[in-house]
């Protein structure tokens, strides 16, 4: 009671009149049910004894779209149970990804590096509640592909693998009338598709670029991002692609590139899980640190798909940059 009456005199001391306190207790936060646009546990969530209710009320409150963010300093090596590291005050990741979707969450969004101090590396992660839909998966997915590459007006991009322009025509949107993106596939028949759709949607900010299996065919040293969105696994020189994207960047730019795999696939050889459309987020981080770029973000998962036969499944999304002055 006393933090709670802390905090009460200090949004008066403030003058904030839309602070509401609420004094919950251990299995209910008490908070109205189906009106939150976001909900925080920071530092917390390793206190919380019976978390399961806990989250079940939260999911109650939350708006759809809503959204939950958890962070966390990560445990040290030694403590492996869930109840050594609380001991400690720690949680891992793992054990609340898993808690999250038990509870019915989308995880979002992870960061196991959101934010680093001298005692502990500190994790987050945005969860939601599931898309009841494969429209629902679809809309989700591209919103948050497209607000990962940080676009701006003016920007120029590339959407390599763009296929019938399920992302180039967010990113065109994006970059505005002033930016561009070149759209690069190898098939025809998907830019003729993409084509119709620019005409249709009116946007004349878009360059169709016929690629080549080894070499995407992009304006030297000009992009700000290049996208690779589910292309890279089916790219056999991948190598020669690589250099194409690198040499098209400008120094600074950045490559975003996403996959998904399953479980089941991820200690496969590249080749086998190539063969399923699947690719796994350290080989692609060991050949784009060979091709020159710094990694600087890997999301893994980036967005959690529903368990289905062969275990679980996700998208990963790994963010590359091209060094300055090169």
């Amino acid at each position: 009671m006393y933090k709670l009456q802390r905090l009460k005199e200090r949004t008066e001391e403030a003058h904030f009149g839309n602070i509401e306190i609420v004094k919950g207790d251990e299995a209910d936060p008490r908070l109205p049910a189906g009106q939150l646009d976001a909900a925080i546990i920071l530092n917390s969530y390793h206190e919380m004894p019976r978390f399961k209710e806990i989250l079940l009320h939260l999911r109650e409150s939350l708006k759809p779209g809503g959204r939950l963010l958890i962070a966390e300093p990560g445990p040290l090596p030694a403590e492996q149970t869930r109840a050594e590291q609380i001991a400690r005050h720690h949680i891992s990741s793992k054990f609340v990804a898993d808690e999250m979707a038990q509870a019915g969450f989308a995880i979002l969004e992870q960061r196991e590096r959101f934010a680093q101090i001298p005692e502990a590396n500190w994790y987050s992660l945005v969860v939601g509640q599931r898309p009841s839909s494969d429209e629902e998966w679809a809309v989700e997915m591209k919103r948050r592909v497209v607000a990962s590459l940080h676009l701006r007006s003016g920007a120029e991009a590339a959407d390599v693998g763009c296929g019938d322009g399920f992302y180039t025509l967010p990113m065109a949107l994006a970059v505005g009338s002033t930016g561009k993106v070149f759209a690069v596939d190898i098939d025809e028949s998907s830019l003729s598709k993409l084509k119709q759709h620019l005409v249709e949607g009116g946007l004349r900010n878009v360059e169709l670029v016929h690629g080549a299996e080894d070499d995407p065919r992009l304006p030297p040293a000009r992009l700000d991002v290049v996208l690779v969105a589910n292309a890279y696994h089916e790219m056999p020189a991948h190598k020669a692609m690589l250099r194409g994207i690198r040499a098209g960047l400008k120094p600074g730019g950045l490559l975003v590139l996403m996959e998904s795999l399953s479980e089941a696939r991820q200690t496969l050889t590249r080749a086998a899980q190539v063969k399923r459309h699947e690719l796994s987020p350290e080989t692609a981080r060991n050949e784009l640190q060979e091709a020159g770029f710094e990694v600087i973000e890997l999301h893994d998962p980036f967005i959690q798909r529903a368990v289905d036969q062969e275990g679980k499944s996700r998208w990963w999304l790994l963010v590359a940059r091209k060094p300055s002055g090169q």
